[in-house]
C-alpha cells in the first residue's frame, strides 16, 4: 500500500487525477476497472455494482456468529479468526462506533429503528443492525465530462476513508468501472488498480488475492526505495510460480514497477552506489534506476532451471520478465498534465520517466490478447 499505483496509472493513461491519490495514505480501497470509452455523450463514465441484500449478509454472517458464540468482551474478533474480515468490512461501511462495544455491534433493526437485542428466551435472535444497508442491490451510473469532476463522483466507492469514524462504502461494492477516452487502452486492454496486498485491512487483501487469480498479466509496484528487498513481492513470486511463468507465459505477463524515480537523496544514493560526491543528480538517479533493474531481474531468475534463463533461450519468443523504473509524476509535468507543481524534480527526457515503455507495452498486449488484462 501507498506505493503509488494509482498515480501510476493516472500517468498512464494521460490524467492527473482520475483515480484517487495521496501523498500521506494509501487511497484506493476497492478495485477499479479501467478501460477505454468511445466517442459519444460524456467523456467519462463510471458505473458501480453494489452487494444484493442476500450477498451483504452471507458477507457479515462470520461476524455474526462469532457474536453470538459466547458472551464477548470486545467487538472485534482476533486477527487470526475469519469473522476478522467480515468485521472490517462492518466497520468500513457503519464507521467505528457502530462496533465500539459488543452491545452497539448486537443491536437489532425494527420498525422503529434501532433497538437493543432482547426477545423471548429459545427465539432467534432478530437481525442484526449491520446486517442490512440502504445501498444495497443498487446500481450506481455515473457520468462526467472530465477526468477531475468524476473522480470526485466516484471517491465514496473507491477511496478509503481518511478516518475509521467514517462510514465508507467499499465494502457493498462488488464492481467498480471507470471509462474514458484514454488511447492507450483502445485496442482493449484493460487495467485493474487494486488496494495492496497485505493490506492492513483484512477483507480488502482478501479480495485483491481473489483477483489476482483472473488476471491475464500482473504489475507489482513498489517504491523504488524499497523495489529490490520488497517482501510483499518475493512472496507473491515464489520459485514455482517464477517457474510456471518462464516456462509458459509470454513477454511483460509479470513486471515489477519502481516508481517514484523522481524522489531521491542525492549524496545517500551516490554513496551506496559508490559514485563520487560530485556525481550530477541525473547521472545519480540513472545509475540507481540501473541498479534497481539489475537486481530485480536477478532476483527473478534466483533458484530457476538454468534452461529457463533468458541466455539459454533457444527463441526469440517466449517469456520475458519486465522491469520499470518509473517517475509518474516528472511524466505528467513534462507531458503538461501537471501544471501546478513547479518543473519536473529529475527527468528532462519524458522517455526517462518509462511510463511510456509501459504504455507500449499495454498497446502490444492488447495487439496479442484481446481485452488482455493487467492489474496493479
Amino acid at each position: 500500500t501507498g506505493a503509488g499505483k494509482s498515480s501510476l496509472l493516472n500517468a498512464v493513461l494521460g490524467e492527473i487525477e482520475v483515480l484517487p491519490t495521496s501523498c500521506m495514505r494509501a487511497c484506493t480501497a476497492a478495485i477499479v476497472e479501467l478501460a477505454y470509452k468511445a466517442s459519444g455523450g460524456d467523456a467519462y463514465a463510471c458505473d458501480v455494482e453494489l452487494a444484493s441484500a442476500d450477498a451483504w449478509r452471507e458477507d457479515v454472517r462470520p461476524y455474526r456468529d462469532w457474536l453470538l458464540k459466547e458472551k464477548r468482551t470486545t467487538a472485534i474478533p482476533p486477527e487470526d479468526d475469519p469473522a476478522r474480515t467480515a468485521y472490517d468490512k462492518v466497520k468500513s461501511l457503519f464507521g467505528a462506533a457502530a462496533v465500539a462495544t459488543p452491545e452497539d455491534a448486537m443491536a437489532t433493526a425494527g420498525p422503529a429503528g434501532p433497538k437493543k437485542r432482547g426477545g423471548k428466551k429459545g427465539a432467534p435472535p432478530p437481525p442484526f443492525r449491520f446486517e442490512s444497508h440502504e445501498a444495497a442491490g443498487t446500481t450506481v451510473a455515473l457520468v462526467a465530462a472530465d477526468a477531475a469532476a468524476l473522480r470526485v463522483q466516484a471517491e465514496q466507492y473507491v477511496d478509503s476513508s481518511a478516518s475509521s469514524d467514517e462510514g465508507a462504502l467499499w465494502p457493498l461494492v462488488r464492481r467498480v468501472r471507470l471509462s474514458g477516452p484514454w488511447a492507450v487502452l483502445a485496442g482493449g486492454a484493460v487495467l485493474v488498480d487494486a488496494p495492496g496486498l497485505r493490506d492492513d485491512n483484512s477483507a480488502r487483501d482478501a479480495v485483491v488475492k481473489s483477483r489476482l487469480r483472473g488476471a491475464s498479466a500482473l504489475w507489482f509496484v513498489s517504491n523504488v526505495r524499497r523495489a529490490v528487498n520488497d517482501k510483499t513481492v518475493k512472496d507473491c513470486l515464489p520459485t514455482s510460480f517464477r517457474s510456471l511463468l518462464a516456462e509458459t507465459r509470454r513477454a511483460g505477463d509479470a513486471v515489477v514497477i519502481a516508481t517514484q524515480t523522481d524522489t531521491m537523496n542525492r549524496a545517500e544514493v551516490a554513496e551506496n552506489l559508490r559514485l563520487g560526491d560530485d556525481a550530477p543528480l541525473l547521472e545519480v538517479a540513472r545509475a540507481r534506476n540501473a541498479f534497481s533493474r539489475k537486481a530485480i531481474d536477478a532476483s527473478f531468475y534466483e533458484g530457476l532451471d538454468a534452461g529457463l534463463l533468458p541466455v539459454n533461450r533457444k527463441t526469440a519468443d517466449g517469456f520475458e520478465f519486465g522491469v520499470f523504473a518509473c517517475s509518474s509524476v516528472d511524466c505528467q509535468k513534462l507531458e503538461g498534465s501537471r501544471t501546478a507543481d513547479g518543473p519536473p524534480a529529475i527527468w528532462a527526457d519524458v522517455e526517462e520517466t518509462e511510463v511510456p515503455a509501459l504504455r507500449r507495452l499495454l498497446r502490444a498486449a492488447a495487439r496479442e490478447k484481446p481485452a488482455a488484462r493487467a492489474t496493479g
